[in-house]
C-alpha cells in the first residue's frame, strides 16, 4: 500500500523532469523563442504527458481496489452510502490529489524552465 501512496509523488520527480528537458531542446532548435512562446510550445508537449500519467494512475488505483470492487459487487449498496466508507472515500481522494498534483507539476515546470532557458542565451 505504501508504494501506491507514493506513486503520485514519485511520477511527478521524472516528469517535471521530462518537462524541462524539452523545455531546453525547443529553446535550443530556435534559440530566438521568448518566454511565452517557449511555454506554449512545451506544454502542448506537457498535455500529452499529463494525459498518460493521468491514465496510469488512475488504473494503478482501480487495480490496488479491485479487490474492494468485488466485495461491493456482492453487498451493492446506495452511492450515498458507499462512498462514506473510509476506505473508498480514501481511495478517491488519492486518485483526486495524484491527478491535480499531476495536473499542476506541468504548468508550474514549464513556467520555470521557460523563464530559466529563456535567460540563459
Amino acid at each position: 500500500m505504501l508504494n501506491l501512496r507514493t506513486s503520485a509523488k514519485t511520477k511527478n520527480k521524472p516528469l517535471a523532469k521530462i518537462i524541462f528537458i524539452k523545455n531546453k531542446e525547443i529553446k535550443l532548435a530556435n534559440p530566438k523563442l521568448r518566454a511565452s512562446e517557449l511555454y506554449k510550445k512545451a506544454m502542448a508537449v506537457g498535455k500529452d504527458h499529463i494525459a498518460s500519467m493521468v491514465n496510469t494512475l488512475i488504473l494503478v488505483y482501480t487495480g490496488a481496489a479491485l479487490s474492494l470492487l468485488l466485495l461491493f459487487i456482492n453487498n451493492p449498496l446506495p452511492l450515498s452510502e458507499l462512498i462514506n466508507y473510509e476506505i473508498i472515500a480514501e481511495e478517491v481522494v488519492r486518485t483526486l490529489v495524484g491527478s491535480i498534483g499531476l495536473m499542476l507539476a506541468v504548468p508550474i515546470t514549464t513556467v520555470i524552465a521557460s523563464l530559466l532557458n529563456d535567460k540563459a542565451k
